[in-house]
């Protein structure tokens, strides 16, 4: 029986506890967060023999207020994002540029424990052009090309949408969780083919995230949340079918978009708050049609870093 007994408190002491990590808010909180992000690109066109170098920076503070509690620890936020700084990096033909916009957006949502919007209206009708940019009416093969591929940019940069940002994120488990344990959230979509067809149709685009546990570090201790994203994807069905082309007509035979990215979430014990985030990503394109055989007409190889820090 003593043996037993033992035994129990051993496994007891030894095995996983479940936490909570849900998002705690407080009404009338404000937090101040600053992203910097780069892109560094090399670019190959047909024709060329080597890869030319590039860069982008996107720099941008944010605030989150919470404006109201509801119940359940739900909260009304107000979200603004004034500026965003966009540098394009020294290239052989042109210095850096650097430009100032002024974004303005100004937006009011309702967050959940989960951090997930259930409610948003933009106070500010500028929102909608800054956050995710209109692509321009398709005229032809390649402006639609350029949708997939710009796409692609904003992700490995982690600046898109607030879905496939670092800024309202991690998505939160809707249960208690252990180390080890996973949970998923939709972060855009991309073209796939369906299983057992010939058709291609926009898939789901998920975000992996795991529950790391505790760590420590400049000694402060905080929840570690990683989130995974992978993208292998061939686009030109898609493009193919959404235009109403055969690959024979159009001439597209691939558009390979490939991404694979990591962000590593700190969260303040108590509130789980976000403290800072790192984010990076590699991945790149090549867009293939019938009258270039057996090479790329234009290839890109990206590979993307994203911080997201709390000011004190």
């Amino acid at each position: 029986m003593l043996i037993s007994t033992l035994a129990l408190a051993t496994s007891l002491q030894t095995s996983p506890q479940y936490v909570d990590i849900s998002r705690v808010f407080k009404a009338g909180e404000t937090s101040k967060y600053a992203v910097r992000s780069r892109l560094q690109m090399e670019t190959r066109q047909l024709g060329q023999t080597v890869f030319l170098p590039s860069s982008v920076r996107i720099d941008y503070d944010f605030t989150l207020n919470v404006k109201q509690m509801l119940d359940e620890g739900f909260a009304v936020h107000i979200y603004r994002r004034p500026t965003m700084t966009i540098t394009d990096g020294e290239t052989a033909s042109s210095p850096p540029r650097k430009n100032v916009e002024q974004t303005n957006i100004n937006y009011e949502m309702t967050l959940s424990p989960a951090n997930e919007m259930t409610n948003a209206k933009a106070l500010v009708a500028r929102w909608a052009a800054a956050s995710s940019p209109a692509a321009p009416a398709p005229q032809d093969l390649m402006s639609v090309v350029g949708q997939f591929t710009g796409e692609l940019q904003r992700l490995a940069l982690f600046t898109g949408s607030l879905d496939s940002g670092m800024d309202l994120s991690p998505k939160l488990p809707y249960d208690e969780v252990r180390v080890g344990d996973t949970w998923k959230r939709t972060v855009g979509y991309s073209p796939q083919r369906i299983a057992n067809s010939d058709k291609a149709a926009v898939q789901r685009l998920d975000y992996t995230f795991t529950y790391k546990g505790v760590m420590e570090a400049n000694g402060q201790k905080f929840h570690r949340v990683q989130a995974t994203m992978s993208l292998d994807s061939n686009a030109a069905e898609f493009v193919n079918q959404s235009m109403g082309m055969t690959p024979g007509q159009s001439g597209l035979e691939a558009i390979n978009l490939k991404l694979d990215a990591t962000i590593d979430f700190d969260l303040d014990l108590n509130t789980r708050k976000t403290l800072r985030a790192l984010a990076v990503s590699k991945g790149g394109y090549d867009v293939r049609i019938s009258q270039v055989p057996g090479q790329p007409v234009l290839e890109q190889k990206l590979s993307g870093r994203s911080q997201l820090s709390l000011a004190p």
